[in-house]
This record gives C-alpha cells, structure tokens and sequence, in this order.
C-alpha cells in the first residue's frame, strides 16, 4: 500500500470527497492536510515535520497532526493541492495580483481602466517573480529538504464555465467576452512560470497539468465538475480525475 498525504486549501476538499479512505483493491490510501482560509497554504519545518502556523485552521484525518504536525517520512509521496496564483476569488481586482497590475496587447477590456501593456515574455517573468515568493512554494522547498519521495503539484482548477457568466467576478466586468481568451492566456503564462521555478527545486517537484474533462476549453472546466452554486470550487467528479493523475504519475503509466 503506497501512502499519499495531500496538502492544501479548501480546494482540496474534490479530492477528499473522491478518495477519503483507502478503496478495496486498491493500492494507495490518502490522507488530508488542509488550511481553511488561506489563499496560498504554507506550513512550517521544525525538527522534520511540517507545522500549520494557526492549527485551528488545520482540517484533517491525520491523528493529532494539527497540532503534532505532519511527519512527511511516514508517506511515500506529498501532494500538494491547488498550487498557484488565484482565479476563483470574484474581487480578485481589489488584490496584489497581476491581472489587476497589467495586460497584454491583445487583451481587449471593456471598463474604463487603463492598464500598462505587457509583452507575454513579460507578463511571465511578472507571474514567476511573484510566485517565487509564495509561502506554498517554500513549504514545496522545505519539503525537498527533508523528503526523497515524490512531490506532486497540482495546478488550481480552471473555473466553470458559469463563472464567466457572473458579473459579480470582477474580471468579467473588465474582459467581457474576451475573458476566456485572457484566462486561457493567463494560465499558459502561469504554467511556463511554475516549471521555471520548479526546475531549481531538487529533486525536481511532478507537475500535473489538468485533467483532461469532455467539453473543457483552454480557460474553463463543464458545470458538472464544480460544487453547487460554485463555480470556482469543484467536486468529487473532479477530484476523481486529479487522484488518477496522481496514481498514473507515481505508477508511471
């Protein structure tokens, strides 16, 4: 039995409902270490384990771990879930983030704003410069340090397609119909940004790319993936896909 333990925020919460318990026959069993209310999950190295810094925030199956921590040497690999800049928050422009900062030539926007214009090469040294500060990216260092197993990263979900129709998400109001354009721009970026930081990481972390879902579109994810009344969350349909990925990735398949 191979022993995963997946790290992360509430959007861990689709690979719980997939897989809270070992299934029969099957050959991995899942623990669940999530931090409620953080954005970007980061924990703490002391004496081998890794600590959560406000253990009332600390949702998990792990016995005693809010407190106790989470000894990484007693898994086979460590995921970590839903790594990376946000999307699924609706005032995301009300944040220090990228798309609220800049834009490339080719991003058409319908409110007043005015953006500085950005080539793409830009644009990703821009993502890669902040995520190199991203506390979960020094949690992913730490564990480097101290764990010779496998170290998968899970990329964010993208959102649903619904979210695009949601005027209360405040890059809808400024995209308009573009904003799949943008989005599926923005994440491309974002992928060349990650590889590039976790190419310094040895060994180097595994990173997932999506998966693959009928009727997915290079920003946006079907309805039927996302929680109810949520579009940026998703479910158990959607954490079965990522728990394959994961087991195709340590099995090699």
């Amino acid at each position: 039995m191979k022993r995963v333990c997946v790290i992360g925020n509430s959007h861990l919460a689709a690979l719980r409902l997939s897989r809270g318990r070992a299934h029969p026959g099957s050959e991995f069993s899942y623990s669940f270490f999530a931090l409620h209310g953080s954005l970007h999950p980061s924990l703490l190295l002391k004496d081998g384990r890794l600590f959560a810094k406000k253990p009332e925030n600390v949702r998990t199956d792990i016995e005693g771990a809010a407190h106790l921590g989470v000894d990484p040497a007693a898994y086979d690999a460590i995921v970590i879930s839903a790594f990376g800049l946000p999307l699924v928050t609706k005032d995301i422009l009300s944040l220090t983030h990228p798309l609220a900062e800049a834009r490339c030539a080719d991003w058409r926007i319908e409110d007043a704003t005015d953006l500085p214009l950005v080539s793409r090469a830009v644009m990703t040294e821009i993502l890669s410069s902040r995520l190199a500060g991203f506390p979960s990216l020094l949690t992913i260092q730490q564990i480097a340090q101290i764990f010779s197993g496998p170290i998968i990263i899970q990329p964010k979900p993208k959102p649903a397609h619904l979210c695009f129709q949601d005027r209360e998400w405040s890059l809808v109001a400024r995209y308009g119909e573009s904003l799949p354009h943008v989005i599926a721009d923005f994440i491309e970026m974002h992928d060349a940004a990650t590889r590039r930081l976790l190419d310094k990481i040895s060994p180097r972390p595994i990173l997932l790319g999506f998966p693959a879902l009928p009727d997915e579109t290079p920003s946006s994810v079907p309805d039927a993936y996302s929680q109810k009344n949520d579009g940026f969350h998703k479910n158990g349909l959607y954490g079965a896909a990522v728990i394959e990925q994961i087991e195709q990735a340590l099995t090699g398949r």
